[in-house]
């Protein structure tokens, strides 16, 4: 399966707005917990429904594997789907942060998309050099704005 790097940008933003951890006061304990993403519920939700599941669930784990989400799941062919074992997500590592700070822009991610067009076919460190590189260049532009000072 090809990656598709808007699939994979609509995962990342979904993730980083609802994960979160939950804390309650039991006594004098603080007692904290993640708020869980899982992969069978996300599918459901807007814009993630307008994917495939299992072009989700794909995309899922190579973010997972990449580094850029935090989830227990570990890819078992015999084991993980037979007995519907879908990722859980429990937060955006600081690398996924430091992808979606690259990403979340929709003009910086339109100029992204050209040139991922441009190259063919891309994995996510293609498509994570050029989302910097396009990053990079708008801020430069905006600090060469600022008058010094």
């Amino acid at each position: 399966m090809k990656l598709n790097p808007d699939c994979i940008r609509d995962i990342m933003l979904f993730c980083e707005k609802y994960t979160y951890i939950k804390t309650d006061e039991v006594g004098n304990l603080l007692v904290a917990s993640y708020h869980v993403l899982y992969a069978s519920e996300m599918r459901k939700l807007p814009p993630l429904n307008s994917y495939d599941a299992g072009e989700l669930i794909y995309h899922i784990i190579q973010l997972v594997e990449s580094g850029y989400l935090a989830s227990d799941f570990r890819f078992d062919p015999l084991e993980n789907f037979r007995h519907g074992d879908t990722p859980k997500i429990y937060y955006v590592t600081p690398k996924g942060h430091e992808f979606i700070a690259s990403i979340e822009e929709k003009k910086n991610w339109a100029k992204t998309k050209k040139v991922l067009g441009a190259i063919g076919s891309v994995s996510l460190s293609v498509i994570e050099t050029i989302s910097k590189g396009v990053a990079t260049v708008v801020i430069e532009k905006a600090m060469a704005q600022v008058p010094e000072g």
